[in-house]
């Protein structure tokens, strides 16, 4: 779960800000976000975290397929912010000692899991 945030961390890092048509607003309440993502784009949360102030939590949407994903930030207000987006999640499962030494049997894995 820890490397699940890290990673949504990271990608969210590189990512530019907006797309889900901007969720229609950058903020607005949880609920509202939650209800959207699961109606709009099938996505459901994966993984959750809190912040290292202890009082946001951080929160990790995906569509089943993995097709689309989301990144939110949620205030102890219950006010939720919209942070990245994008296609084609992958969350890595493959034991450090299986991973493939190349960039060349990397790109290839990433392409056949997008089909």
């Amino acid at each position: 779960m820890r490397l699940t945030i890290v990673a949504a961390l990271v990608i969210a890092a590189f990512v530019p800000r907006a797309s889900h048509a901007q969720l229609e607003s950058n903020c607005g309440p949880y609920s509202i976000f939650k209800e959207n993502l699961l109606e709009k784009y099938s996505e459901t949360v994966i993984a959750r975290g809190l912040g290292s102030s202890g009082k946001t939590l951080y929160e990790v949407y995906k569509s089943p397929t993995g097709t689309t994903w989301t990144f939110i930030v949620v205030q102890p207000s219950g006010k939720a912010c919209f942070i990245a987006s994008g296609q084609h999640f992958l969350i890595d499962t493959v034991p450090a000692i299986l991973k493939p030494k190349t960039k060349e049997t990397i790109e290839h894995l990433c392409i056949d899991a997008a089909r």
